[in-house]
């Protein structure tokens, strides 16, 4: 693995010549899996303290804005790696404050464990069924 630093911003981020930065072609090897990120809930994702690959964002806003403008920040990544949907989305300060408001506000429950059943039909462990947690939990 690569050196991770923390910068001037109090973010962490892999070096630019670490396999972190081909995504999850640094893991697999493909051609075709270079730049390719797995992405993650919406839902508490303002609970995060950074944001993009690499943690390159420190507020949700500024991940907005990033989609809009549908730049890549590596211009090492070819073009053909960039999803179809990343493309510059023309919204308005409005709309970009209006999305980001949805993420800080409706998209945050601090209780989510008043979801997490007590036990499943199945008798599987919630919410992880690997043999650790089964050893841990308790359950089949």
């Amino acid at each position: 693995m690569s050196d991770i630093h923390h910068n001037e911003n109090n973010v962490f981020k892999a070096d630019e010549t670490s396999v972190e930065v081909l995504g999850r072609g640094g893991f697999t090897g493909k051609e075709s899996d270079k730049y390719k990120f797995k992405v993650p809930q919406l839902y508490n994702l303002a609970d995060s303290p950074f944001y993009g690959h690499g943690g390159c964002f420190t507020r949700l806003r500024d991940v907005v804005v990033y989609k809009n403008e549908g730049q890549a920040q590596n211009l090492a990544v070819p073009e053909s790696q960039l999803a179809e949907e990343f493309k510059h989305l023309g919204l308005s300060d409005s709309e970009i404050n209006a999305i980001t408001t949805f993420l800080y506000r409706g998209l945050r429950d601090p209780n989510l464990q008043r979801y997490a059943p007590d036990n499943l039909p199945s008798g599987k462990c919630f919410p992880n069924n690997d043999y650790l947690s089964r050893l841990h939990l308790g359950c089949d």
